[in-house]
């Protein structure tokens, strides 16, 4: 039996003599992991359209381990991304995000989406209309581009079914009131209310909680300028990576110590 898939490359480790093992996210069945015969062959016809941060069309025949690959065609290679170290840093944490926080065989064609919207923003080569709300800058600055991956991992824990939202205290669950800066507790990821002060580690701006609770509810949050002013990236990214760990546990990445080799 052989079927098709749409698929994004999320990573790939060699077995045997000439084989990979190949995890995908495809937009029908969600995360699984298939067997490409003979790829590392200098011959095979599916050498370069198997790569990691990729976006491919698959056929694939039943396996009795592992689906088989029988053809590939590539759909996008994202080259932009692949020829900007700093975007592929980006773009490799989308992917690891997407792979470390789901299960196989879970489909969810929300988070294919995200992330295949994603990558695309990252590249600014296909930004739906109805996601602008005012007229994009003529190029994404570094910051800019941040704030997408950032927008992208806040989405990823609703999809997952986490609620990232920076509106009550972390710790007593009380609504606490907007002001131009909020007590934050960095251990717990989340907001504090004033009685309970005594937990805070640090504050942050209104301006991150409001970009941080937009981003929750609509993912193209920071592709175009949605809040003015638009938040310190380095506060964005401090919170977002304490609302990962707070919800799941997962800590610093493989990506995130490429990219700050960089700086």
């Amino acid at each position: 039996m052989t079927y098709h898939v749409d698929a994004l490359i999320l990573r790939t480790r060699n077995v045997g003599e000439a084989d990979e093992l190949i995890t995908l996210f495809t937009r029908e069945k969600g995360k699984q992991t298939i067997r490409a015969k003979g790829i590392r062959k200098i011959k095979s016809k599916l050498r370069g359209n198997l790569e990691p941060v990729s976006h491919v069309r698959l056929g694939l025949a039943k396996g009795r381990s592992f689906d088989v690959v029988t053809e590939a065609k590539m759909t996008d290679r994202f080259s932009t991304i692949k020829a900007q170290p700093r975007l592929y840093g980006l773009a490799a944490k989308a992917i690891e995000l997407t792979d470390v926080l789901t299960f196989e065989h879970e489909k969810d064609r929300a988070i294919y989406e995200l992330l295949l919207y994603t990558l695309k923003a990252l590249t600014r080569s296909s930004v739906p209309s109805s996601a602008v709300v005012l007229p994009p800058p003529p190029a994404y600055s570094e910051s800019d581009t941040r704030l997408i991956l950032a927008a992208f991992e806040i989405q990823l824990l609703k999809l997952l079914g986490y609620d990232p939202h920076l509106r009550r205290c972390v710790v007593c669950n009380q609504e606490v009131t907007p002001r131009a800066s909020l007590l934050f507790d960095e251990r717990s990821g989340g907001i504090v209310g004033s009685e309970c002060r005594s937990h805070a580690t640090s504050e942050i701006t209104l301006t991150t909680a409001k970009f941080v609770n937009l981003s929750s509810e609509r993912p193209a949050v920071a592709w175009g300028a949605r809040i003015t002013p638009m938040p310190a990236v380095e506060e964005v990214e401090r919170v977002v990576n304490a609302l990962r760990r707070r919800f799941t546990e997962k800590g610093n990445m493989k990506s995130e110590r490429y990219l700050d080799s960089l700086t």
